[in-house]
This record gives structure tokens, C-alpha cells and sequence, in this order.
């Protein structure tokens, strides 16, 4: 069940990318591309949310038990987003990073590869109830950072498209720099608000299970960097009003660096697959 329905998601996925293109490059028309887009895409969420149902009734209520929970989680949050607004759904520029990433994070959850390996059910208990208020905001953070890094690599290309002129483009983009500025600057928010609940839940975790608090650990080390060069960014913004140009650079460095950060942490402590952590 878990493989054949990944099979459809990745292909459904995969279709829309293609269309996207299309539609990007004005080889199909916008009326037909809009019909198959929502059939595409709407029936690729449908599939998607049919593996997280099928995931969690083989391994339980997991987010954070490895990196297998973590990255589905994040590829269906994402889809889910970008799927019910539609002023993001019809521009092929915001799908055209989306998807690909959706794609890679859903790759990466190596659920596939995994499917017969037994999990852990996260029960109702105070050691769980700890983990979940740690798991729970370290899902929303990268999450929100996901998004980040996608807006303001839309914000640059889009911004780059309007200084080149590029009328063609102006009309198929479907969104505006004010508007990717103001959902960037949301999404710093709450990013910065949810990082400093997971180095708060982290610490509370660590004490509940009686382990060392270690800077020096790799996981406390890039959260507290990167809690501090994202405050930075919040004050530039908000004190020192740099341009938004200037801010979505900053922010494409910031966000990617903690994305491949919290794959290379999964990796080098084997929490990337269950068969890992069970083994």
C-alpha cells in the first residue's frame, strides 16, 4: 500500500512539474493548463494524505523519531499550503520551486525503503507529552523555513524578471514582490518565535531524560546559530530597513543552510531511517 501509493504521489507530482514548464513556457493554454492543473494537483494531495494515513497506522503518531517522520511531514504540510492558496497555485514560478522540493523532501523520508520496519507509537505519557512539545515546534520551524527559502527565491527571480523588463514573464507570473516581502517577513516571524520554543523544549527534554546539556552538541550548536543570525535578519528588517532584495539574499543563505544542517545532523546520527534507529 505504502509503495504503490508513493508511486502515485511522485508521479502525479512529477506531471505537474512538466506542465508547469509548459505553461511557463507557453506551450500549452492557460484554460486547458488550469483544468489538468487542478486534477494534477488536487489528486497528488489526495494521494499524499492516503501515504501520511497509511504511514501512521504502520508506525503511530511520530514526527521526530527520525528523519523519515520529519521530512513526510514537512513535504505534506507544504503541499497542503501551496494547494489551498490558490494566488500560489496558478504561478508557475512559486510551483516550479515548490514541487521540486516537495519531491525531494517526500525522497528523502525513505519511507518507501523502509515499509516493513517496525516503529515506535508515541504514547500519552509525560516522557511523551515532552517529546511532542519538542517534536511539534522543531516541525512547524522547518516548515516555516522551507517556505521561507522558497519565497525568497521566488522574491529574487521574480524582482530580477521586473529589472530585466521581461513583459512575457510580467503576465504569467501571478505574484507580486509586496506580496512574497510581506509572507517572508511573516514567515521570519514565526520561525524565530518557533526556534526559540524548540531550544526551550530541547533543553526540557534533555533534563527529563537526564542527559547532558552540551553546546557543543551538533543539533544545540545550529540551533542557537542560526536563532541568532535570523534575530539579526528580524533587526535588520524591522530597525535598520535594509531592502527587500538585500533581505531575501540573506534569507536564501539562512534558511538553506538550516535545511541541509538538520539532514547532515539526521545523517550523522542515524536517525535518517527507522531502520536505522531500530536496527
Amino acid at each position: 500500500m505504502i509503495h504503490t501509493t508513493s508511486l502515485c504521489t511522485f508521479a502525479l507530482y512529477f506531471a505537474l512539474v512538466v506542465l508547469y514548464l509548459l505553461q511557463m513556457s507557453n506551450q500549452i493554454k492557460l484554460t486547458r493548463a488550469a483544468a489538468v492543473r487542478k486534477v494534477l494537483l488536487y489528486g497528488a494531495v489526495c494521494f499524499h494524505s492516503v501515504l501520511m494515513g497509511s504511514v501512521l497506522r504502520r508506525y503511530g503518531f511520530t514526527i521526530f523519531e527520525s528523519g523519515a517522520d520529519l521530512f513526510l511531514w514537512v513535504s505534506w504540510i507544504v503541499s497542503l499550503l501551496f494547494t489551498f492558496s490558490k494566488r500560489l497555485a496558478s504561478a508557475p514560478i512559486v510551483a516550479l520551486v515548490v514541487i521540486p522540493l516537495v519531491i525531494a523532501f517526500l525522497g528523502s523520508s525513505s519511507y518507501v525503503m523502509h515499509g516493513d520496519t517496525p516503529g515506535v507509537q508515541l504514547g500519552i505519557s509525560e516522557r511523551g507529552l515532552v517529546s511532542l512539545s519538542h517534536s511539534v515546534p522543531v516541525l512547524v520551524v522547518l516548515t516555516s523555513f522551507v517556505l521561507l527559502f522558497i519565497g525568497s527565491v521566488v522574491f529574487l527571480v521574480v524582482e530580477r524578471r521586473l529589472r530585466a523588463k521581461d513583459r512575457l514573464y510580467l503576465s504569467d507570473s501571478g505574484v507580486s514582490l509586496e506580496y512574497l516581502d510581506r509572507a517572508n517577513k511573516y514567515l521570519a516571524h514565526i520561525g524565530f518565535v518557533g526556534l526559540s520554543l524548540v531550544i526551550a523544549s530541547g533543553g526540557m527534554r534533555a533534563v527529563t531524560q537526564h542527559k547532558p546539556l552540551s553546546f557543543m552538541d551538533p543539533s544545540v550548536l545550529t540551533g542557537c546559530v542560526v536563532w541568532v543570525l535570523l534575530g539579526v535578519l528580524l533587526h535588520f528588517r524591522l530597525v535598520r530597513q535594509w531592502s527587500p532584495r538585500r533581505l531575501a539574499q540573506c534569507t536564501v543563505v539562512v534558511a538553506g543552510g538550516f535545511i541541509v544542517s538538520v539532514f547532515l545532523i539526521l545523517l550523522i546520527t542515524g536517525r535518517i531511517t527507522h531502520g536505522a534507529m531500530y536496527a
